[in-house]
């Protein structure tokens, strides 16, 4: 009886149904009251059809039914014959295209909520980063208003950075004379870079573009931008022998009375590693650090 088959699909959705349920109810409810021996509800994933639910098992050729809302096909229901070979009449067919228009409005709902779930688990997910990124902030801040000691304390900064970049390296330089050097690093395991001393005028680009209050991405270290190449460039015969795993490279200013007095350099092993963001964020650590500089 197509009207009692329709009712009880109705009624089954009608009830307080989780959206992970509702396309398995209406599957196994069509399966059941139409005695078919394999149903399934595809929903369309870019330009292929993914499986959400099925009851029993294929054999044979289905019958392909789309699943549209406000004309745009969104999936399909597949069914298949109660006996191989055997033809939908045209009767099943018109109860069946009645099913596929309430399995398309369902599906629809449920796409939506399971859409407005991501939306809510990527807020939560940014709201939980931008309150790690501000207590961090807050606590570098409370660190250097705490302590002259310079040493500790850049430390201490580039831990507290580790928390909300994930970088492999770290490193804060201070422009001493017509040289830039080292004041402190993190996961940098060779001592000897300390003592080295690197000539600003041989930064090139890299100084330039840090002088002008801009932060620089090189996303992959060998690719053919000036940036990149002035990078390798910087780096001289270290790039072999100290930063062999370094494929990303980040710098912001230090910035002190509207002088650029050093750089926050950060390394990763991984290609396309840093945002913009994390740049923004950066920039305000190096500010606080170019503070604990100058209390020191």
């Amino acid at each position: 009886e197509p009207y009692n088959v329709i009712t009880q699909l109705s009624q089954r959705l009608e009830a307080q149904l989780s959206p992970d349920a509702v396309l398995s109810t209406i599957v196994q409810t069509v399966a059941q009251t139409l005695k078919l021996p394999y149903v399934a509800i595809l929903l369309k994933q870019g330009d292929t059809f993914g499986l959400a639910a099925s009851s029993g098992a294929l054999v044979g050729e289905p019958l392909v039914l789309p699943l549209v809302y406000q004309k745009d096909a969104i999936g399909q229901l597949r069914l298949a014959p109660r006996t191989p070979g055997e033809p939908f009449t045209p009767a099943d067919r018109r109860l069946l295209g009645e099913l596929a228009r309430q399995a398309g409005l369902a599906a629809h709902a449920v796409q939506l909520t399971a859409d407005l779930q991501r939306s809510y688990e990527q807020l939560e997910q940014r709201v939980e980063e931008r309150t790690r990124e501000l207590s961090s902030l807050l606590e570098i801040s409370h660190t250097v208003a705490s302590t002259l000691q310079l040493k500790p304390l850049l430390g201490l900064i580039l831990e507290q950075l580790k928390l909300v970049i994930d970088y492999s390296g770290a490193a804060i330089l201070a422009v001493e004379g017509d040289d830039l050097v080292f004041l402190d690093h993190r996961n940098v395991a060779q001592e000897h870079l300390l003592p080295l001393r690197f000539p600003v005028k041989n930064l090139g680009l890299i100084w330039e573009t840090l002088r002008s209050r801009k932060s620089i991405i090189v996303p992959a270290l060998l690719e053919e931008t000036p940036l990149a190449q002035a990078v390798r460039a910087a780096m001289g015969e270290l790039r072999e022998a100290t930063f062999q795993d370094v494929h990303a490279w980040m710098a912001v200013p230090l910035i002190l009375r509207d002088q650029v007095i050093g750089m926050l350099v950060l390394t990763s092993s991984q290609e396309q590693a840093f945002t913009e963001r994390q740049a923004t964020l950066a920039l305000a650590v190096a500010n606080q650090a170019a503070i604990a500089i100058e209390n020191a």
